[in-house]
């Protein structure tokens, strides 16, 4: 891993790889995501939520992105917020509800 993390998201992607999404270092939230490569066993960076949060969930969508949405940002409204990552984009914030 570029980042260590725990309590963060893994999910695998349909080309095979697995992105891993912000989590925390214990001290901090992360606000990074990365992906894992097993064909060639390495991590590569892939973009950056808005907003930090641990604890969340991740879901493969058919189109190919990604819902990251819940968890503690350390935000009062932290579960209002979720951000989609596409196969060839970063990943973006997008705010599901006011």
């Amino acid at each position: 891993m570029q980042v260590a993390r725990n309590q963060h998201t893994a999910t695998l992607l349909a080309d095979g790889k697995v992105l891993l999404a912000a989590g925390s270092t214990d001290a901090i939230y992360l606000n990074s995501a990365e992906v894992f490569d097993p064909t060639n066993n390495s991590f590569t960076l892939a973009g950056s939520l808005a907003v930090a949060r641990k604890s969340h969930t991740e879901t493969l969508l058919p189109s190919g992105q990604v819902l990251i949405t819940g968890g503690k940002t350390g935000e009062f409204r932290q579960s209002l917020r979720g951000a989609l990552q596409s196969r060839h984009s970063s990943i973006c914030q997008h705010r599901i509800d006011d």
